[in-house]
Formats: structure tokens, sequence, C-alpha cells
């Protein structure tokens, strides 16, 4: 359990640091971009300088965040010897990063802050910021700005509350606890607005994206001696559906609203032939989150995931 020093500490690196370097996971979900835009919004309060690995383009769904397009897709954009500051947001552990082996040989006078709700295997940092009774990462930033007074505005409540509707499934998951509804009333009472966060992120989807939907659906499948429901999508139902993989997202926690299976597996095939699966349970006898952290992965009890990487061997045909 955090205490308010273990805010104080982790704001005192922030406001010290020169150059800040912010990092969210790769393959990032709505929490990951929210908690992005969130940083940074605090960056540019204190007039810090900073980059921003985001790893992709901003989705449009996420487009009403401040300060995304700024964000970097690939390491090469960075210049990772001008900050003296490494922030990584949601990521688990190091190894979601992207930036994995620069962390691990960096020079000594950059320190490595970790900001995150994610059980952490193997601790590379130099400070963790971690709650991992927190409902999201955005909900340890709203905990960051309590404890050391800053203010929340409104444009930093519509993006903190964005962050925790993506990791409780819109406050229907079992982390939408009382400190959760706590935060986000105090968000709503400083001028988010819940019903235009849901519309963009949820509500409003493409007749593309609803027809991918529409395949993994027509595929899903049942085990019932394994108790397992499972589906998969393929690079070629992409251009079938003429949908984009971000509109792939959000799908699993969909599925999870079956009830004859307690666990939701979709794997889903990426432009680089790697598989990512992810893997959702409904069920608190059925810890997902153990499953994908032995597979290299990370995530919860009731949301996680890992990748199956593309092996390049001669005559075997794709697993998909």
């Amino acid at each position: 359990m955090l205490e308010k020093a273990n805010y104080q500490e982790a704001w005192q690196l922030i406001c010290q640091a020169k150059h800040v370097l912010v990092v969210i996971h790769e393959n990032p979900d709505g929490d990951a971009w929210a908690s992005l835009s969130a940083f940074v919004q605090l960056l540019d309060n204190l007039g810090k300088p900073w980059q921003a690995l985001g790893h992709e383009a901003i989705p449009e769904k996420f487009g009403y965040l401040s300060n995304l397009s700024r964000a970097k897709q690939t390491e090469g954009e960075l210049d990772l010897e001008a900050s003296d500051l490494i922030v990584s947001l949601d990521c688990g552990s190091a190894a979601r990063t992207g930036l994995a082996d620069w962390i691990k040989a960096r020079p000594e006078h950059i320190i490595f802050l970790e900001i995150d709700h994610h059980p952490c295997p193997d601790c590379q940092s130099d400070f963790s910021l971690r709650d991992i009774a927190a409902s999201a990462t955005a909900k340890v930033l709203y905990d960051l700005c309590a404890a050391n007074d800053l203010p929340l505005t409104g444009a930093l409540a519509s993006t903190l509350l964005t962050g925790l509707a993506a990791d409780t499934g819109n406050f229907v998951y079992a982390a939408a606890c009382p400190e959760t509804m706590a935060a986000a009333s105090a968000m709503l009472a400083q001028g988010a607005r819940l019903d235009k966060i849901f519309n963009a992120t949820w509500k409003t989807r493409s007749v593309a994206g609803l027809k991918l939907w529409g395949i993994a659906l027509s595929r899903l499948s049942l085990n019932c001696e394994l108790n397992i429901a499972y589906t998969y999508l393929k690079q070629a139902d992409l251009a079938v559906a003429g949908a984009s993989e971000q509109e792939a997202e959000d799908l699993a926690g969909f599925l999870s609203g079956q009830s004859e299976a307690a666990v939701i597996v979709l794997l889903k095939e990426r432009s680089d032939g790697c598989v990512k699966v992810s893997l959702r349970s409904n069920n608190d006898d059925y810890d997902v989150g153990r499953l994908a952290r032995l597979l290299g992965g990370g995530g919860h009890a009731r949301a996680a995931g890992f990748e199956l990487v593309k092996h390049n061997v001669s005559g075997q045909e794709n697993a998909l």
C-alpha cells in the first residue's frame, strides 16, 4: 500500500528533472493513452521539456486527449540521451516499454521511474510508484495529484476519467471499487463528462469495425471441458472488413460478457506476424493474469494478455 510520502517523493523526482522521457506500453490501451496525456499535462504545467513514445498513431477515438500527437512511434525518433528522467506509465515492466535494452544499459545519471497498477515480476526501476490495488494507472496519477495538492483542472479530470473508464469497462468491472468511484466523482465535479467519454471511446464505432467484430463472433467456440470460449482474427480479416487493427480493441472485454465460459481467449494476428492473445475472466476462481505472466505477458486476475512471437521456420504454417 502506497503512502502519501511515496507520492511526494515521486513528485519531487519529477520536479527535479531537467528533461523527461515518457513511455507507455506497446499496443497501448485507453488507460495507457489517457495516462500519457495526463502526465504530459502535468509536465507542461511545470514547464518541463519532454518527449514521449506511444509506439503507434493515436487512435481516432482518443483524439480529444491533448498532446498525444507529439508522441513518437519509434525509438529512432527519440533523443534518448537528452532526458535525465524516464517515466514508464502502465507498462507492467520494462520489457513492455519497447526500450528495455536501453533502459537496462542507460547511463547512471538517468533515473527510471515506474508509475503503474500492474504487478511487476522484474522491477528494474530506481523508483516505483506502483499500486496494484488501483483500478487504473490513471487512478495512481489522480492519487499523485491529490497527495501533492495539484489542481485538478477540467481538462485533466476528463483525461483521467478516460483512463478510469477504460480499465473498468465503463465502471462495470469489479475494479470499480469505492475508491475508484470516489475519484471518478471528484473528476465529474471538476467538469469531466462521462457521457462524452463513453460516446467517443465505446459507443461510436465504424461499420468496418462492427463487421470485424462480426467475423470474430462468427468463429466463437466453446470448450466446455476447459471452461473456455475462444475466437481469433487474422490479418486477412481486416482487409475483408476494411478495418484497422485498432478497431479490434475492446472486443475481448465485450466477449467476456458471455455466460457459458469462465475464460475468454481472443487471438489477433498482427501485421508483423506476431499474435496478440487477450485473456478475460468472469470468475474469481480463474486468474488469467497469472497465466499471462508465465507466458511473458502481464495483467490482472480478470484481464491480461501476452504475445506469441513469429518464428521463421521453413515449412511451418501460420498458426492461424
